[in-house]
């Protein structure tokens, strides 16, 4: 595939520009246990980006303790003030 070029997808894009589509992925729909500590997965196609690939995966996970995984280490103060 080219660079300028789209991969077709029959699912219509939540946000759609000139550069790039993008989807929110719906993670009601995935195996249970295999979302993790996702909290929304979004998959971007900006073909513009990069010459050798044109999709990207962006991930928001949350930092509460998940069974299965090593406790997060959080570098915030809980205090408001920031910094490490």
């Amino acid at each position: 595939m080219e660079p300028w070029q789209r991969d077709t997808i029959s699912i219509e894009p939540a946000i759609a520009t000139v550069h790039a589509r993008a989807w929110l992925a719906d993670l009601s729909r995935w195996t249970p246990g295999s979302k993790g500590a996702a909290v929304a997965v979004w998959l971007i196609e900006a073909p513009w980006a990069h010459p050798f690939w044109h999709s990207y995966r962006l991930t928001l996970v949350h930092l509460r303790s998940e069974p299965g995984f090593p406790e997060p280490l959080i570098h915030v103060r809980g205090d408001g003030a920031g910094g490490t």
